[in-house]
């Protein structure tokens, strides 16, 4: 615990939201009640078809309950092998009293086969349910998630540059509490446009005139259509900028700043750094929208000659 608290004093600090946080939950709920009241829909669907795929073990909602949670002990008390967590020398009982080694083998085998229809239905119920649960933080971010999958699927996906090469990937929106408020498969058969996808997740965000949402995302989703489309839904928007990408950003911000008497960074080349003299990308993140009111749309670039600077 004291290596724990010592690690999240020299974490970032992120601007307090008052106003986030759960809602329509009865005072006293507890976590497990939180957790059903989400998946009440779901879990009768899923134990049919958990039961259709295997007739090994009778599977009940409270035995896949019982999964998770040993599956959430798992990724706390972590063993090089699954099974050891069942065996004389491990002595924690808690997934021996949860269910038997056989019990939690069999689900997880069936989990990779569950039906693309299923899934497409839990994804529905729960982008439903977080925003029914949950008032979000107005710092918000999306980007992919690669969730690691060896199961059979045609959704499945091979991306050898990232740490989970291969899986099944979800587009996300997160806001700045780390909570998933919208999700959407990544389907081989339909063609995604990016700009489509975040305008649908931004739609549905509650009180967007009144609560100044700020939309942060990198350069793969980053463009000035979609910060148009974020400044007709009263949202900030902040992405970055590679260095291969046009240079009329700078242009248009250069004759802002002289229309306001802003002072830029000016760039010989990209792989230079900001004269010392002149404010610097960081000094000029501190300006807020207001200040860019005479521009078309609101938002910042942030250009890095790499990732890794980026």
């Amino acid at each position: 615990p004291q290596t724990l608290e010592s690690k999240k004093e020299n974490l970032p600090s992120f601007r307090n939201d008052p106003d986030c946080g759960e809602k329509n939950f009865q005072s006293g709920t507890k976590g497990y009640q939180k957790f059903l009241l989400l998946w009440e829909n779901i879990l009768p669907m899923l134990v049919e078809e958990l039961n259709n795929l295997q007739s090994e073990v009778k599977v009940t909602a409270e035995l896949f309950i019982g999964w998770i949670g040993c599956l959430w002990f798992q990724n706390s008390v972590y063993l090089k092998n699954m099974d050891g967590y069942w065996k004389e020398e491990f002595t924690d009982p808690f997934c021996k009293n949860v269910m038997t080694w056989k019990q939690f083998k069999v689900i997880f085998r069936a989990l990779s086969h569950l039906s693309l229809e299923l899934l497409d239905f839990i994804e529905v119920e729960l982008n439903e349910v977080f925003l029914k649960y949950w008032i979000p933080d107005t710092e918000l971010s999306i980007d992919e998630v690669m969730v690691k999958f060896k199961g059979q699927s045609s959704e499945a996906v091979f991306e050898p540059s990232r740490p989970t090469k291969y899986g099944l990937k979800f587009y996300a929106l997160v806001d700045g509490q780390g909570l998933c408020l919208r999700f959407q498969r990544h389907r081989s058969d339909t063609e995604i446009t990016l700009r489509e996808l975040c305008k649908d997740f931004l739609q549905t965000l509650p009180n967007l005139q009144e609560r100044k949402y700020v939309l942060f995302c990198d350069n793969y989703y980053g463009s000035f259509k979609l910060a148009e489309d974020c400044t007709k839904l009263g949202i900030n928007f902040v992405f970055t900028m590679r260095k291969n990408r046009p240079l009329y950003f700078w242009t248009i911000l250069s004759e802002l700043a002289t229309d306001q008497k802003i002072v830029v960074p000016t760039f010989r080349s990209f792989e230079e750094k900001p004269d010392e003299e002149i404010l610097t990308i960081p000094d000029i993140a501190e300006f807020n929208s207001s200040d860019y009111a005479a521009m078309s749309w609101n938002c910042l670039l942030y250009t890095s000659p790499s990732p890794r600077d980026r």
